[in-house]
């Protein structure tokens, strides 16, 4: 087993480039497209639809601009829902027209899917807009045969620079409110004593009037006759 999907490898990287891609098959691979902004890390799908052939394993390329993109690491490329564990998948990072893939199994097919066939992880390194393509596609048929005229439509990634945070000035804080003066004391009403009873002076009576002193009664001198000497 482990030999022959060796040698379906093999067949595949040797006649990938002698079988060119066309339209009109019914077997269609498609990529998704995004919207992000320099810095992120974002994954696309590529897509397969089997239409009505069998297949056994294909091989491609994914072209894209390395001077606004970068796959993110050794891990970037996934298998997706369509293939399971019973499936090899092989990547090159390091392929002069961007990422390689191929993939194969000795013991399952695919027929009539449609689904993700891998997940890839890109960072966005640049701001721009890239397209990705599908190059050297090679897709085989149970009898690991070429399968003509693959279609394949192209994503399109655009990324924005960020906007430029922007820094609030510096906000003084105000300065503590000075603190609240203390509360007038109450004032106790001083108690008002009752008022000293007046003694009233004491009164002297008055010493008793002497009684006016009574006149002396003049008496008139008696007029004596006179007397006759004789």
């Amino acid at each position: 087993m482990k030999g022959f999907v060796a040698a379906l490898l093999v067949m595949l990287v040797i006649c990938c480039i002698a079988t060119p891609a066309a339209a009109g098959s019914g077997v269609v691979l498609s990529i998704s497209s995004a919207s992000v902004a320099v810095g992120e890390t974002f994954s696309i799908q590529v897509r397969l639809a089997t239409g009505s052939h069998v297949i056994s394993g294909g091989q491609f390329v994914l072209s894209f601009d390395r001077s606004l993109l970068s796959v993110s690491g050794s891990g970037a490329v996934r298998p997706g829902e369509m293939l399971d564990n019973a499936w090899i998948l092989l990547t090159n990072h390091e392929h002069p027209g961007g990422v390689s893939v191929v993939w194969a199994s000795g013991s399952s097919l695919l027929r009539d899917m449609d689904g993700p066939l891998i997940t890839v992880e890109f960072r966005a390194t640049k701001a721009g807009t890239t397209q990705i393509d599908l190059t050297g596609i090679t897709l085989r048929d149970a009898d690991v045969v070429a399968i003509p005229n693959v279609s394949a439509s192209v994503g399109v990634v655009a990324i924005s620079q960020p906007p430029t945070p922007v820094t609030p000035p510096a906000v003084t804080p105000p300065l503590p409110a000075p603190p609240e003066p203390p509360a007038p004391p109450i004032a106790t009403p001083t108690p008002v004593p009752p008022p000293t009873p007046i003694t009233p002076p004491a009164v002297t009576p008055p010493l008793p009037v002497p009684p006016a002193p009574t006149p002396p009664v003049v008496l008139p001198n008696p007029v004596l006759p006179p007397v006759e000497i004789r």
